[in-house]
């Protein structure tokens, strides 16, 4: 249950500012609300105060949210004080008999604290004190007819000089709403009313003085030789006839001159157009500390600056702004400076453009150049159709044409070099003569001094080439060493970087041919030809492609292979194929190649890449030679294991050790290293062709077409004596332990013996059948009658040839 809150109201309307208009205005009105909250420490606390026309439920008429100080668990605050203007008009407030407050705290939800409490005016709420109404309080065009009371405005209520004409509304004060004799002279603003005048002077006079009762005191305007008329304060006085005084359009106030302006704000304050004549020796110009400082002399030319231009030129379509910006321009044309110093010395150079300090500063008739930044083009005196933007850019240009440069000091040293592209802080900052350069990049080919034709973009592409010429370079560092080699085209950060003289080179990721000093080598991929030093006409691709020595006409294709040989094409990272000049294709280990062995040694073991194989799930983690076999549970695909007994019956075939052919669901391999198929989870087994196989000596020495069985050792092999399901036959013999070369053709084995006795029972079982026919027939012709003599006689011939099978047949 909460605590209940006593609340206690000394409410009353303030009236800060009276608002009273025909259509609804802000009221300036704030209701002083004092409360008290039990349990609420002292401090800050921020509340939503309500008023409603109702002691509950009702339409919101005003809300607004303060901060108020607690103390001894009481609060005072004027309601409307948050709010400009304060409690704002409403038909809410106007509409409704009676209106209640609440407040809450500013949280979420913010439920009313205690009850609402009805407003109430206190008795004071719509006196108003004597001389309480003054200017401030009134707003302009308040004052309207229908809310003054007939005989309300009393000398008392009004201060001195308080009602003014802006305060009255048209025609809203007549005597009605006077007190006879409550506004006297002194309540009256002469600035604002003017008294009555009842007098008038005859021809040839004036009026000189009005007196209080309206009559006037006159003087001559004629005869005597007097000036009438008269002004304004303030305002400079000018004739408007021969002998009368009147205003003219300026001001003068506290020392600053207005020309149409009442108030001038500065010393100089002109409303409208200043209008100057076109610029001449002698006028025209505005001065500053006795130098030219503005000025167009000349045809279509705009000066700004002390010494900007001159007043000699012939020159046309010139712009200068800056301190002796065009100073010496004579006959030069369309040219803009801007800047100090900027063009100083042009004087027929034509269609140039000058921005900064100094910028095309010594030019004299060099055209159609651009300058942006300090010295940019200073010294350039003759050179043409140059562009330089960036402190001191081609700043010692002189005679070369067609430049641009952009950046810090970017062509800095070129003299008469044509034709050049620097982008980027000293870019080519030290090209002299060298022609048809592009430099884009922090000091790229910034020590090239008269190659040309190369093209270099990024942080010190090409940085130490001087002579080389026709080579591109693109990446940081790129032919970083480059000095005189010719041709090359680096794409890559560290790309062909220590080149110094190979040519004919093309190089595309990073560090590809980072250390190569030959020539005409094609490298793309992250540091492919690495290795290469002086090898020519090799090319790699592919990420780590590379050549082993100094090679020459090695292709490498794939990423991370090598090869050690000349004039050889290897493709893959494992030497898996090699192409021949010959164009006769030997794979070395791979699929439907040689079989060789690993090592010079003729003894050592082969592994070769000869057997098809496909992937398979497996229970248990497997190893290239194991043999296994095929799990009959049901599974999401087919699941090998480990043979675990001889003579397993589900013997599938031995896992691959680096087969040729292998099928990995939905995808095809040729010839690679098995490790990267098998997983705890998935094996490669090989199914058809030679494989290594984990074998024991459990059924003796193996010899070359023994067949091979599972072992009691699980996932290894013997040789098969007995009948029952083998893997393939041995294509090597053994005396330990180890691995042999299996040819694999999962099948059942029959030992010879064997399969000819079971030969020799089914040729018996044929001919018993023969013989139980022949029986049969004898027995249906005893039926019938006798047998004839012929047919006694076969009968006899067959029971005796059954006979003397019996006798030979040895005993088993």
């Amino acid at each position: 249950m909460k605590p209940k809150t006593f609340c206690f109201l000394t409410l009353a309307f303030l009236l800060l500012s009276v608002a009273v208009s025909a259509q609804v205005q802000p009221t300036g009105k704030l209701l002083s609300y004092a409360g008290k909250m039990p349990g609420q420490p002292d401090g800050p606390v921020v509340l939503k105060f309500r008023v409603f026309p109702a002691a509950s439920g009702g339409v919101l008429c005003f809300e607004e949210t303060q901060t108020v100080q607690v103390a001894a668990e009481t609060f005072s605050a004027f309601v409307g004080d948050g709010t400009p203007g304060g409690i704002p008009a409403s038909p809410c407030f106007t509409d409704n008999a009676s209106l209640s407050i609440a407040f809450a705290l500013d949280a979420t939800p913010d439920v009313e604290i205690g009850s609402r409490i009805p407003i109430t005016s206190s008795g004071f709420a719509h006196s108003i004190p004597d001389g309480a109404v003054t200017p401030p309080k009134i707003a302009d065009g308040a004052v309207i007819t229908p809310k003054i009371a007939d005989g309300a405005v009393t000398t008392p209520k009004i201060a001195d000089s308080a009602v003014t004409t802006p305060k009255l509304a048209a025609g809203s004060v007549d005597s009605s709403k006077i007190v006879a004799g409550s506004v006297g002279a002194v309540h009256v603003n002469s600035a604002q009313v003017q008294l009555r005048v009842s007098g008038d002077c005859v021809p040839g006079n004036a009026i000189r003085v009005v007196n209080p009762d309206g009559t006037v005191v006159c003087q001559p305007t004629g005869g005597g030789g007097g000036i009438g008329g008269g002004g304004t304060a303030n305002q400079i006085a000018k004739f408007t006839a021969p002998t009368t005084i009147g205003n003219s359009g300026i001001w003068e106030v506290n020392a600053k001159v207005g020309v149409g302006v009442p108030a001038p704000i500065a010393e100089l304050d002109v409303f409208g157009h200043v209008n100057l004549t076109n610029s001449n020796a002698v006028s025209g110009n505005i001065l500053k500390a006795g130098a030219l400082f503005i000025h167009n002399f000349g045809v279509g030319n705009t000066f700004i600056g002390n010494n900007a231009g001159n007043l000699t030129m012939t020159g046309s379509g010139n712009a200068g702004t800056g301190y002796q910006a065009l100073l010496s321009n004579t006959t030069g044309n369309n040219n803009t400076a801007s800047g100090s110093l900027a063009l100083t010395f042009n004087t027929t150079g034509f269609s140039n453009t000058a921005t900064g300090s100094g910028a095309l500063n010594q030019n004299t008739t060099g055209s159609n150049n651009t300058a942006v930044g300090n010295n940019a083009l200073v010294i350039n005196t003759t050179g043409f159709n140059n562009t330089a933007s960036g402190d001191n850019a081609l700043s010692s240009n002189t005679m070369g044409t067609n430049n641009t440069a952009i950046g810090v000091r970017a062509l800095f040293s070129n003299t008469t070099g044509g034709n050049n592209i620097a982008v980027g802080s000293n870019a080519l900052a030290a090209n002299t003569t060298g022609i048809n350069n592009t430099s884009i990049g922090v000091t790229a080919l910034a020590n090239n001094t008269n190659g040309f034709r190369n093209v270099a973009a990024g942080g010190n592409a090409l940085f130490k080439n001087t002579v080389g010429s026709d080579n591109t370079a693109t990446g940081l560092q790129a032919l970083f060493n480059n000095d005189t080699g010719n041709n090359n085209t680096a794409t890559g950060s560290g790309a062909l970087q220590n080149n110094t003289t190979g040519n004919n080179n093309t190089a595309n990721g990073f560090n590809a041919l980072v250390s190569n000093t030959g020539s005409n080598n094609t490298a793309l991929g992250n540091s492919a030809l690495l290795n290469n030093l002086g090898g020519s006409n090799n090319t790699a691709v592919g990420a780590g492609a590379d050549v082993m020595g100094t090679l020459t006409n090695a292709t490498v294709i794939g990423a991370g292979g090598s090869t050690r040989f000349s004039n050889t094409i290897q493709l893959g990272n494992d030497q898996v194929i090699t192409v021949n000049t010959s164009g006769v294709v030997r794979a070395a280990k791979g699929f439907g190649g040689l079989c060789v062995p690993n090592a010079p040694d003729p003894g050592a073991p082969i592994n070769c890449n000869q057997d098809v194989a496909e992937t398979f799930a497996t229970q248990e983690a497997t190893e290239p030679g194991d043999v296994v076999v095929l799990v009959s549970q049901s599974a999401s695909m087919p699941t090998v294991r480990k043979s675990m007994m001889p003579y397993e019956g589900l013997l599938l075939g031995a896992v691959s050790t680096s087969p040729g052919l292998v099928f990995d669901r939905g995808e095809t391999l040729l010839a690679g290293d098995n490790s990267q198929r098998i997983t705890p989870e998935k094996t490669v087994i090989g199914l058809v062709g030679r494989v290594p196989v984990k074998i024991s000596l459990e059924n003796g020495s193996i010899a070359v077409g023994d067949p091979i069985t599972s072992s009691s050792t699980k996932g290894v092999a013997m040789r098969a004596t007995l009948a029952g399901q083998i893997i393939g036959y041995a294509l090597e013999k053994a005396d330990q332990k180890g691995k042999v070369l299996v040819h694999l053709q999962p099948g059942y084995y029959i030992p010879p013996q064997q399969l000819a006795f079971l030969n020799e029972i089914n040729e018996l079982k044929v001919q018993l059948s023969e013989l139980q026919s022949l029986f049969q027939t004898v027995l249906a012709q005893r039926v019938e009658g006798s047998p004839s003599e012929a047919a006694k006689r076969e009968g006899y011939d067959k029971a005796r040839l059954v006979k003397a099978g019996e006798e030979d047949q040895e005993p088993q």
